[in-house]
Protein backbone atom coordinates (compact mmCIF):
# COMPACT_ATOMS: atom_id res chain seq x y z
CA UNK A 1 0.00 0.00 0.00
CA UNK A 2 1.37 3.48 -0.93
CA UNK A 3 1.45 6.37 1.53
CA UNK A 4 0.92 9.94 0.55
CA UNK A 5 4.66 10.88 0.21
CA UNK A 6 5.30 7.80 -1.99
CA UNK A 7 2.47 8.70 -4.33
CA UNK A 8 3.74 12.23 -4.64
CA UNK A 9 7.01 10.99 -6.19
CA UNK A 10 5.60 8.01 -8.13
CA UNK A 11 6.03 7.83 -11.91
CA UNK A 12 2.98 8.51 -14.14
CA UNK A 13 2.67 4.80 -14.88
CA UNK A 14 2.73 3.97 -11.19
CA UNK A 15 0.20 6.65 -10.47
CA UNK A 16 -2.13 5.27 -13.14
CA UNK A 17 -1.73 1.76 -11.82
CA UNK A 18 -2.41 2.99 -8.32
CA UNK A 19 -5.55 4.94 -9.18
CA UNK A 20 -7.58 2.58 -7.03
CA UNK A 21 -4.95 2.33 -4.29
CA UNK A 22 -6.26 3.62 -0.98
CA UNK A 23 -4.52 5.37 1.87
CA UNK A 24 -5.70 4.92 5.45
CA UNK A 25 -7.37 8.02 6.79
CA UNK A 26 -5.83 7.58 10.22
CA UNK A 27 -2.35 7.45 8.70
CA UNK A 28 -2.89 10.87 7.10
CA UNK A 29 -3.92 12.15 10.47
CA UNK A 30 -0.73 10.89 12.08
CA UNK A 31 -2.53 8.26 14.11
CA UNK A 32 -0.83 5.23 12.56
CA UNK A 33 -2.35 2.53 10.32
CA UNK A 34 -6.13 2.47 10.13
CA UNK A 35 -8.12 -0.53 11.19
CA UNK A 36 -10.17 -2.70 8.79
CA UNK A 37 -13.27 -0.58 9.34
CA UNK A 38 -11.49 2.76 8.71
CA UNK A 39 -12.59 4.81 5.71
CA UNK A 40 -10.12 4.93 2.82
CA UNK A 41 -9.18 7.61 0.27
CA UNK A 42 -8.29 7.27 -3.41
CA UNK A 43 -5.03 8.69 -4.75
CA UNK A 44 -6.83 11.78 -6.13
CA UNK A 45 -8.66 12.34 -2.86
CA UNK A 46 -5.43 11.94 -0.91
CA UNK A 47 -3.64 14.52 -3.04
CA UNK A 48 -6.55 16.96 -2.61
CA UNK A 49 -6.58 16.43 1.14
CA UNK A 50 -2.83 16.95 1.47
CA UNK A 51 -3.08 20.15 -0.60
CA UNK A 52 -5.98 21.41 1.49
CA UNK A 53 -4.17 20.75 4.77
CA UNK A 54 -1.03 22.49 3.48
CA UNK A 55 -2.98 25.52 2.26
CA UNK A 56 -4.91 25.74 5.52
CA UNK A 57 -1.70 25.62 7.54
CA UNK A 58 -0.13 28.37 5.45
CA UNK A 59 -3.32 30.42 5.71
CA UNK A 60 -3.33 30.15 9.50
CA UNK A 61 0.28 31.33 9.68
CA UNK A 62 -0.45 34.29 7.38
CA UNK A 63 -3.62 35.22 9.27
CA UNK A 64 -1.80 34.98 12.60
CA UNK A 65 0.97 37.27 11.36
CA UNK A 66 -1.51 39.75 9.90
CA UNK A 67 -3.59 39.72 13.09
CA UNK A 68 -0.51 40.41 15.23
CA UNK A 69 0.46 43.38 13.04
CA UNK A 70 -3.10 44.69 13.10
CA UNK A 71 -3.24 44.40 16.89
CA UNK A 72 0.01 46.33 17.27
CA UNK A 73 -1.27 49.04 14.91
CA UNK A 74 -4.54 49.35 16.83
CA UNK A 75 -2.70 49.58 20.14
CA UNK A 76 -0.51 52.37 18.76
CA UNK A 77 -3.54 54.31 17.52
CA UNK A 78 -5.32 53.90 20.87
CA UNK A 79 -2.23 55.16 22.72
CA UNK A 80 -1.92 58.19 20.43
CA UNK A 81 -5.62 58.99 20.82
CA UNK A 82 -5.39 58.66 24.60
CA UNK A 83 -2.47 61.10 24.77
CA UNK A 84 -4.26 63.58 22.52
CA UNK A 85 -7.51 63.13 24.43
CA UNK A 86 -5.79 64.11 27.69
CA UNK A 87 -4.47 67.32 26.09
CA UNK A 88 -7.94 68.17 24.76
CA UNK A 89 -9.51 67.50 28.18
CA UNK A 90 -7.03 69.86 29.84
CA UNK A 91 -7.64 72.54 27.21
CA UNK A 92 -11.40 72.11 27.61
CA UNK A 93 -11.14 72.69 31.36
CA UNK A 94 -9.20 75.91 30.75
CA UNK A 95 -11.69 77.03 28.11
CA UNK A 96 -14.75 76.43 30.28
CA UNK A 97 -13.15 78.29 33.19
CA UNK A 98 -12.33 81.30 30.99
CA UNK A 99 -15.63 81.33 29.08
CA UNK A 100 -18.12 80.48 31.82
CA UNK A 101 -18.65 84.13 32.87
CA UNK A 102 -19.52 84.86 29.23
CA UNK A 103 -21.75 81.79 28.91
CA UNK A 104 -23.95 82.72 31.87
CA UNK A 105 -24.53 86.16 30.34
CA UNK A 106 -25.88 84.80 27.05
CA UNK A 107 -29.72 84.96 26.88
CA UNK A 108 -30.07 81.34 25.75
CA UNK A 109 -33.88 81.49 25.86
CA UNK A 110 -34.04 84.37 23.38
CA UNK A 111 -36.01 83.81 20.19
CA UNK A 112 -33.37 85.79 18.31
CA UNK A 113 -31.28 82.64 17.93
CA UNK A 114 -33.98 81.31 15.61
CA UNK A 115 -33.49 84.17 13.15
CA UNK A 116 -31.30 84.01 10.05
CA UNK A 117 -28.03 85.88 10.75
CA UNK A 118 -28.00 87.46 7.30
CA UNK A 119 -29.80 87.92 3.99
CA UNK A 120 -28.11 85.13 2.03
CA UNK A 121 -30.32 83.12 -0.31
CA UNK A 122 -31.49 79.59 0.59
CA UNK A 123 -29.24 77.99 -2.03
CA UNK A 124 -26.12 79.47 -0.41
CA UNK A 125 -27.24 78.24 2.99
CA UNK A 126 -27.96 74.79 1.56
CA UNK A 127 -24.39 74.64 0.21
CA UNK A 128 -23.01 75.66 3.59
CA UNK A 129 -25.13 73.03 5.34
CA UNK A 130 -23.74 70.50 2.87
CA UNK A 131 -20.23 71.35 4.09
CA UNK A 132 -21.36 70.93 7.69
CA UNK A 133 -22.90 67.53 6.95
CA UNK A 134 -19.77 66.44 5.10
CA UNK A 135 -17.62 67.36 8.09
CA UNK A 136 -19.94 65.58 10.50
CA UNK A 137 -20.02 62.44 8.37
CA UNK A 138 -16.21 62.35 8.39
CA UNK A 139 -15.98 62.39 12.19
CA UNK A 140 -15.23 59.34 14.30
CA UNK A 141 -18.68 57.87 15.04
CA UNK A 142 -17.75 56.86 18.60
CA UNK A 143 -16.61 60.43 19.35
CA UNK A 144 -19.84 61.79 17.88
CA UNK A 145 -21.80 59.43 20.14
CA UNK A 146 -19.80 60.60 23.16
CA UNK A 147 -20.51 64.21 22.19
CA UNK A 148 -24.24 63.54 22.01
CA UNK A 149 -24.14 61.88 25.41
CA UNK A 150 -22.26 64.84 26.93
CA UNK A 151 -24.87 67.27 25.58
CA UNK A 152 -27.73 65.05 26.77
CA UNK A 153 -26.27 64.81 30.27
CA UNK A 154 -25.84 68.59 30.44
CA UNK A 155 -29.41 69.21 29.23
CA UNK A 156 -30.90 67.03 31.94
CA UNK A 157 -32.27 69.18 34.74
CA UNK A 158 -31.17 72.56 33.35
CA UNK A 159 -32.09 75.65 35.38
CA UNK A 160 -34.40 78.30 33.90
CA UNK A 161 -31.38 80.21 32.55
CA UNK A 162 -30.58 77.30 30.23
CA UNK A 163 -26.93 77.25 31.36
CA UNK A 164 -25.35 73.97 32.47
CA UNK A 165 -22.67 73.69 35.15
CA UNK A 166 -19.03 74.54 34.43
CA UNK A 167 -18.06 70.87 34.81
CA UNK A 168 -20.70 69.82 32.28
CA UNK A 169 -19.54 72.57 29.94
CA UNK A 170 -16.02 71.16 30.18
CA UNK A 171 -17.25 67.75 29.05
CA UNK A 172 -19.10 69.32 26.12
CA UNK A 173 -16.05 71.32 25.05
CA UNK A 174 -13.84 68.23 25.30
CA UNK A 175 -16.28 66.15 23.27
CA UNK A 176 -16.49 68.81 20.54
CA UNK A 177 -12.71 69.18 20.53
CA UNK A 178 -12.20 65.43 19.99
CA UNK A 179 -14.83 65.35 17.25
CA UNK A 180 -13.18 68.21 15.36
CA UNK A 181 -9.73 66.70 15.88
CA UNK A 182 -10.91 63.48 14.23
CA UNK A 183 -11.33 65.15 10.82
CA UNK A 184 -8.79 66.82 8.52
CA UNK A 185 -8.30 70.56 9.05
CA UNK A 186 -9.54 71.15 5.52
CA UNK A 187 -13.01 69.91 6.54
CA UNK A 188 -13.18 72.43 9.40
CA UNK A 189 -11.98 75.30 7.27
CA UNK A 190 -14.41 74.27 4.54
CA UNK A 191 -17.29 74.83 6.96
CA UNK A 192 -15.86 78.16 8.14
CA UNK A 193 -15.30 79.44 4.62
CA UNK A 194 -18.83 78.43 3.59
CA UNK A 195 -20.65 79.96 6.59
CA UNK A 196 -18.58 83.11 7.23
CA UNK A 197 -19.72 85.06 4.11
CA UNK A 198 -23.37 84.34 4.94
CA UNK A 199 -23.32 86.00 8.38
CA UNK A 200 -23.93 89.76 8.46
CA UNK A 201 -20.98 91.52 10.19
CA UNK A 202 -23.48 93.52 12.26
CA UNK A 203 -24.63 90.35 14.01
CA UNK A 204 -21.47 90.02 16.11
CA UNK A 205 -21.59 93.72 17.00
CA UNK A 206 -25.20 93.40 18.11
CA UNK A 207 -24.51 90.33 20.23
CA UNK A 208 -21.47 92.00 21.80
CA UNK A 209 -23.63 94.95 22.86
CA UNK A 210 -25.80 92.64 24.98
CA UNK A 211 -23.04 91.41 27.29
CA UNK A 212 -19.75 92.35 28.91
CA UNK A 213 -17.10 92.96 26.29
CA UNK A 214 -14.34 91.78 28.63
CA UNK A 215 -16.01 88.40 29.21
CA UNK A 216 -16.67 87.96 25.50
CA UNK A 217 -13.04 88.70 24.55
CA UNK A 218 -11.70 86.42 27.29
CA UNK A 219 -13.89 83.61 25.99
CA UNK A 220 -12.76 84.22 22.40
CA UNK A 221 -9.07 84.24 23.31
CA UNK A 222 -9.51 81.01 25.28
CA UNK A 223 -11.31 79.46 22.32
CA UNK A 224 -8.39 80.29 20.01
CA UNK A 225 -5.96 78.74 22.48
CA UNK A 226 -8.15 75.65 22.82
CA UNK A 227 -8.39 75.32 19.03
CA UNK A 228 -4.62 75.46 18.61
CA UNK A 229 -4.07 72.79 21.27
CA UNK A 230 -6.69 70.48 19.77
Amino acid sequence: MLTAPTIAFASPATARASSSTTVPTAALRGAGPAGPAAASLSVAECAALVGTVTAASAGRKFASSRSAKSSRARAKVVAMRAAKADAIQEAAAELSKASYPFMIEVPWNSQEFLLSPGKADPVSWAKAIGKIIDMGASMDSELVKAGCQAHHAANTGLPSSGVCSEAELTEIYAAIGRMIASVPESKTMGVYDAVNPLVDPKVSEYLMSKMSEGNAKAAYEALLKHSLRS
